[in-house]
């Protein structure tokens, strides 16, 4: 757990770099070409560690905790599936 805490500090604080290094080239007046490389790196690096995030939910062991109430964390009882609607 404390090392996804260090992830997410450093993920944040590289996202935080690329947008100051973007709002400086836009006011300095930089080529286009290298303003277009931030933005795209800001966009491309958001998408990728919220693929990872989805990835790490999706391909996580249960505990086994988990399985001595039915997979729900809170410890209620899972709920019966509802008929469906005639």
């Amino acid at each position: 757990m404390k090392f996804r805490r260090i992830f997410a500090f450093a993920g944040a604080m590289v996202l935080a770099g690329l947008f100051i290094t973007a709002i400086v080239l836009a006011v300095t007046g930089a080529p286009a070409n290298h303003l277009m490389a931030v933005l795209f790196s800001i966009v491309f690096i958001t998408a990728v560690l919220y693929a990872m995030g989805l990835m790490m939910k999706a391909l996580k062991k249960p505990s086994e905790d988990d399985s001595e109430n039915g997979g729900n964390k809170a410890g209620k009882p899972a709920s019966a599936p509802r008929p469906p609607h005639s």
